[in-house]
């Protein structure tokens, strides 16, 4: 990432799974809201001295990250409870001064690189043991092809749903009332959300539609009054999308200027 940066929006790195490694310049400032969300493959990462915000959940669902390296000074600070907020667990975290980071030869801080396979990670830190609902994050389990209708509906107790590669489809009301739902990592397999899917999910403020999508289905953002903030599919280059009666969807896509239509 190239110097002059200073933030990271929200979600914007939601759901890579495939992200192993990034360095942040030391320009940056805040790291938004669920910015590395469900980034299952990210192992270690070096936060900048100058960094003064890490947002609620920002590295929620990274289950493989068993590093995080921040500066001497927060070691001693407030800050750690933001982390803890950002979905840092203390036991990965690595306080040190900037000057003691070695340099690769690419000038990348070499605790960021990973080093340790999947099968290397601790057991404190497996997959297997984080797979389900825990602390509000629901994982679902790889191998899932579809969310089923009515799957979590009326769960009050989500508040980050993390889908694995290879959900194609969300079903009809799957999250349905899922009041405290406030962001869903969705992968880049999925063609299809079904209608109502996340109808009523109140809490939702930021949404990240991946590339394959192909099919919103009717009010499937139904009274999703706190959305604000939606990241579009590239191949979405005419930015005319044909929604079905989403308001809450379209309402945050008009900021994007794009252009919705509906089906006659």
């Amino acid at each position: 990432m190239p110097e002059g940066v200073t933030e990271l929006k929200a979600c914007v790195f939601s759901a890579c799974r495939s992200l192993e490694r990034v360095s942040l310049p030391s320009t940056l400032r805040i790291i938004g809201e669920f910015a590395f969300v469900g980034c299952e493959s990210l192992r270690e990462i070096a936060i900048p001295d100058g960094v003064t915000e890490i947002a609620r959940h920002a590295f929620s669902g990274c289950r493989f990250l068993h590093k995080v390296l921040l500066p001497a000074a927060w070691k001693s600070s407030k800050k750690q409870g933001m982390l803890k907020n950002a979905g840092i667990p203390a036991d990965i975290c690595v306080f040190r001064a900037p000057e003691e980071w070695e340099e690769l030869e690419d000038g990348t801080p070499a605790e960021t690189a990973p080093e340790a396979s999947p099968a290397e990670v601790p057991v404190s830190r497996a997959p297997e043991e984080r797979e389900g609902l825990k602390d509000g994050i629901l994982r679902i389990p790889d191998g899932t092809a579809a969310i089923p209708k009515d799957a979590f509906r009326g769960r009050e107790d989500i508040r980050l749903a993390v889908l694995p590669e290879g959900v194609a489809e969300i079903g009809e009301s799957a999250f349905w009332g899922c009041k405290n739902l406030q962001a869903i990592a969705l992968p880049e397999s999925l063609r299809k959300i079904g209608r109502y899917a996340f109808g009523e999910c109140a809490a939702l403020e930021t949404l990240r539609l991946p590339e394959g999508l192909e099919e919103i289905g009717l009010f499937a953002f139904f009274e999703c009054a706190a959305l604000r903030e939606v990241s579009l599919p590239k191949k979405w280059k005419k930015r005319t999308v044909r929604i079905d009666w989403n308001v809450a969807l379209e309402m945050a896509l008009v900021p994007r200027r794009v252009r919705v239509y509906r089906k006659k």
